[in-house]
């Protein structure tokens, strides 16, 4: 038989977790090797804090970390089931905790998440005690009493302040009524009650996925750009729409995004059909660096000249962003011209050595190989 594959293997390396539902943090960690990361740090701060203020119902583990093959690159991914009355609380204590350890570059609202009937956030910070290291750290939070979408598993489960309550088990229950305090959180952080207040949460979820697919273009990660490619247009597209009012109901961003690129040419002033142009051009572009770089100077420009002071607010963020996609694009240029001309100088002294050559070293310095 052609086309064999290890599957114990494949399987063993996508989880190294060996399916445990219930183990605590720290023999998580030890037990997956993952320790001596960075995000092992981070993350087991985080939930002590949230756990010794007694906001925790129960916390699950997502992502690579749960699954037991992180690398220094990798997201933390924190998933609490908490009392609704105290999301604030929760949301709060996770901000302190980010800041008092280095700085929250940028946040918001994580659209992308699996929606499991609460509410996701994605953080940027940068960590002090690790030279600065910028880290990804996700937290999602659903609710006692509001059951899941629809069924679902996650694993590890690393806390439950009530060993015969699993919130995973509820789905199918009828769900609570919401408590205000709940309601509030929910509109502030997802829409917010003016143009202003929507601009500044898309700005702000702009440059999470730039940032993001940043990080996936560095990492030879080339499959993810596709995903993050249509997360890029679909923000983009929802700045234009946002200023223009060009909305139809039930049609994607994306769908109308050609729509809204004319409508806005025709009936906008003179920025405006500049910054259409910008968006269309958006459009044509594969996801590349370049592409990042245009995107962030559309939407900086567009949400500047739109809401100035807001845009004050973001503007370090901005810089630190336009900073890293640069030399994320400088690195893939020079990485290529050192591997072209080692190429070259290999294959003018060495005849038989089998070398290796120029695609490979490419795809090897990209991170491609792995």
């Amino acid at each position: 038989m052609r086309l064999k594959c290890a599957w114990g293997t494949a399987a063993a390396k996508a989880d190294k977790s060996d399916g445990a539902p219930d183990v605590e943090l720290r023999e998580h960690l030890r037990k997956t090797e993952q320790t001596s990361l960075p995000q092992a740090e981070l993350l087991q701060g985080c939930f002590d804090l949230l756990q010794q203020r007694g906001l925790l119902e129960e916390a699950y583990l997502r992502g690579s970390i749960g699954r037991g093959h992180a690398d220094t690159h990798s997201d933390i991914d924190l998933f609490a089931v908490i009392q609704p009355e105290k999301i604030n609380q929760v949301y709060d204590a996770v901000n302190e905790f980010l800041a008092s350890k280095g700085r929250i570059i940028v946040g918001c609202h994580d659209r992308l998440v699996e929606n499991y009937g609460g509410i996701g956030f994605m953080f940027i910070a940068e960590s002090d005690a690790h030279d600065k290291k910028t880290y990804q750290f996700d937290l999602y939070m659903a609710m006692k009493g509001v059951p899941p979408a629809k069924p679902t598993t996650i694993k590890p489960r690393m806390f439950a302040s009530d060993p015969d309550y699993k919130w995973t088990d509820t789905y199918g229950e009828k769900s609570i009524e919401l408590p205000q305090v709940a309601k509030d959180f929910v509109h502030r952080h997802t829409s917010g009650d003016t143009q202003a207040d929507r601009m500044e949460l898309l700005m702000q979820e702009m440059l999470i996925n730039l940032y993001v697919t940043n990080k996936h273009i560095k990492r030879g990660q080339i499959s993810r750009t596709v995903v993050d490619n249509h997360g890029v247009v679909t923000s983009a597209i929802e700045f234009m729409q946002l200023l223009t009012g060009y909305k139809s109901t039930g049609y994607s961003p994306v769908y109308l995004g050609d729509e809204v690129v004319k409508f806005a040419k025709e009936n906008g002033d003179k920025e405006m059909v500049k910054a259409a142009a910008k968006l269309e051009k958006l459009f044509h572009q594969p996801m590349t660096s370049q592409k990042l770089l245009d995107t962030l100077e559309y939407s900086a420009t567009v949400f500047r000249q739109a809401f100035p002071e807001r845009y004050d607010r973001h503007k370090d963020a901005i810089a630190y962003f336009e900073k890293e996609i640069r030399a994320t694009k400088s690195g893939l240029k020079n990485g290529f011209n050192k591997n072209r001309n080692a190429d070259k100088n290999g294959a003018a002294n060495n005849n038989s050595t089998g070398g290796e050559g120029l695609v490979a070293k490419v795809k090897r310095n990209l991170g491609l190989n792995r």
